[in-house]
């Protein structure tokens, strides 16, 4: 009769030859998804984990994900800004849980500057946490 084969016995790490790190914290530790995206020509320049972008309206973007989070509750969005001429520091990465999409497979966030909605031509976002 065969015996089962205890996978926790084992250490996994990743090592550059000067530090090593575990891959359980690489693993948990690392971005689930970006995506690097211009909003005023709708085009994703870069990204990783993201099945599609979704122009909403004027400063409004949808990132929906290749794969799902465990649930809305696990993972975390963090965003910035950058117009390319440095003219609209003010800008700021914003989400409204109550009032946009927030879900463990599609999140919506916009650019705001301090007097409206407007499209950012570049807009860096990652997401992190536990996928399902």
């Amino acid at each position: 009769m065969g015996r089962a084969l205890n996978l926790s016995q084992f250490q996994h790490n990743v090592t550059d030859g000067t530090t090593t790190v575990g891959t359980n914290y690489v693993v948990n530790g690392s971005a689930k998804a970006w995506v690097a995206y211009d909003q005023g020509v709708n085009a994703i320049k870069s990204s990783f984990g993201i099945s599609s972008q979704v122009d909403d309206a004027t400063g409004r973007t949808t990132s929906n994900f290749t794969s799902s989070f465990s649930s809305v509750d696990n993972y975390c969005v963090v965003g910035s800004i950058f117009d390319g001429s440095w003219a609209n520091d003010t800008r700021i990465f914003n989400h409204d849980v109550n009032n946009d999409t927030y879900t463990a497979s599609a999140v919506k966030y916009y650019c705001w500057d301090g007097s409206g909605l407007n499209d950012a031509h570049r807009f860096f976002v990652s997401f992190l946490g536990d996928l399902a």
